[in-house]
C-alpha cells in the first residue's frame, strides 16, 4: 500500500519508508512513503504551519469527502451551484452540503483578527484625539506663561511669522518626543501580536508608517 506522507521537515531519504498509522483501534497500517510535501495550516490562517500526510481517497475511504474547485466565472457560486445538480444527477443519495466560496471562508476565519483590529483602532483613534487635545492644551498654557515674552521680542522687531514658528517649534519638539516613544514601544509589543496577523508583518513600514 502506497501513501502520499508530509514530514516536518525534509529528512534525509523518507522515500520508500514505512509509518505506522492508527486507522482504528487495536490495528496499525504501514503505508510506504513516495513523497514529501510542505507542511500547511489546517485550520485558521493565522495558526503556525503544522506536519500534515495525504492518504490516497480509494486506499482509504471516508463517507465524507471535501471537494476544491477553481473557477473562471467572476461570480464563483455559479460554478457551486452547476456542482451541486451534477452530484444530485449522479447519486441522488450523497449530498452535496457546507458549499462556500473561498473568499467567504476566508472572511470568516479572519473574523476575530478583523474584529480586534477595528477595536484597536477605534481605541487608537480615542487615543490619537485626546493626546491631540492634550498637546493642545500644553501649547496654550505654555503660550500664555510666555505672553510677556512673546510682547517684548514683538515690540523689539519680532513678526508674527517668527512668533508662530517659535510656537510651531516647540509643538514639534513635544510630537517628535511622543513619536520616538511610540515607535520604541510599536516596535517592541508588536511581536507579541505576530501571530495574530495575516499578510502583514510586525514591522512593516507602510502600516506604521500610515499610524
Amino acid at each position: 500500500m502506497r501513501r502520499w506522507f508530509s514530514a516536518c521537515s525534509r529528512a534525509k531519504g523518507p522515500i520508500g519508508k514505512r509509518l505506522a498509522i492508527a486507522w482504528h483501534e487495536g490495528g496499525n497500517t504501514y503505508p510506504e512513503i513516495i513523497g514529501v510535501a510542505k507542511n500547511i495550516k489546517y485550520e485558521k490562517l493565522t495558526e503556525s504551519p503544522r506536519i500534515y500526510f495525504y492518504v490516497p481517497f480509494l486506499q482509504h475511504y471516508q463517507s465524507g469527502a471535501a471537494l476544491v474547485l477553481r473557477s473562471r466565472y467572476d461570480d464563483p457560486s455559479v460554478l457551486a451551484i452547476a456542482v451541486e445538480r451534477e452530484i444530485r444527477s449522479l447519486d441522488g443519495h450523497s449530498p452535496a452540503y457546507n458549499v462556500r466560496i473561498l473568499a467567504d471562508r476566508l472572511r470568516d476565519s479572519l473574523a476575530p483578527q478583523r474584529s480586534a483590529a477595528m477595536m484597536l483602532g477605534t481605541f487608537g483613534f480615542l487615543a490619537l484625539a485626546l493626546s491631540s487635545i492634550a498637546l493642545y492644551g500644553v501649547l496654550a498654557y505654555s503660550i500664555c506663561q510666555r505672553q510677556h515674552e512673546i510682547g517684548i521680542r514683538m515690540a523689539l522687531g519680532a513678526r508674527s511669522w517668527d512668533v508662530l514658528a517659535l510656537v510651531i517649534k516647540q509643538g514639534m519638539m513635544l510630537t517628535g518626543i511622543g513619536l520616538a516613544v511610540g515607535l520604541g514601544a510599536a516596535l517592541i509589543f508588536t511581536r507579541l501580536i505576530a501571530n495574530q496577523l495575516y499578510g502583514v508583518g510586525a514591522i512593516d513600514p507602510i502600516t506604521i508608517g500610515v499610524t
